[in-house]
């Protein structure tokens, strides 16, 4: 049984550990065990919480806004955020210089893809710890969370 397994999972793409193609024990219990990788090109996530405890606990997090300006003068934006100029096509001087520094992207909504785009390119250009808030504006101001308005 203990076989089978390890050619299913073989054949799935899974890696097993060099031990696994001799014996078969502790096979399964290591391999649930492994954290999972994330998918290539995927960007980590924070909530809404999250990130608010993050900006009173910490100084070096960036907010960074991928909304074009209609979205930004009716619902707002998160206090200090930096307003990028395009989602995709920013220039990478609208960036803080310290690549180590935490840069949170965030658009309009769970189904806008801006601020995944916006954080895939700071995470090209070198930045380490890059994070998207997928609720965006709507569920920040949903949520009962300070916005600051656009003129």
């Amino acid at each position: 049984m203990c076989r089978v397994l390890l050619v299913f999972l073989m054949a799935a793409g899974v890696t097993l550990p060099p031990s696994s193609s001799h014996a078969c024990e502790g096979v399964v219990s290591s391999l649930l065990s492994q954290p999972e990788k994330p998918a290539a090109g995927a960007v980590k996530q924070i909530s809404i919480d999250a990130l608010a405890a993050l900006l009173q606990q910490r100084t070096d997090v960036s907010v960074l806004d991928a909304n074009p300006d209609s979205v930004r003068s009716s619902l707002g934006t998160v206090p200090g955020a930096v307003l990028l100029t395009s989602a995709s096509r920013y220039q990478l001087t609208e960036l803080p210089a310290e690549k180590d520094r935490t840069l949170v992207f965030y658009c309009f909504n769970e189904q806008c893809t801006a601020s995944h785009a916006a954080a895939k390119r700071a995470s090209a250009a070198g930045y380490s710890h890059v994070l998207v808030l997928s609720a965006g504006i709507q569920g920040w101001k949903a949520a009962g969370r300070p916005t600051r308005r656009t003129s």
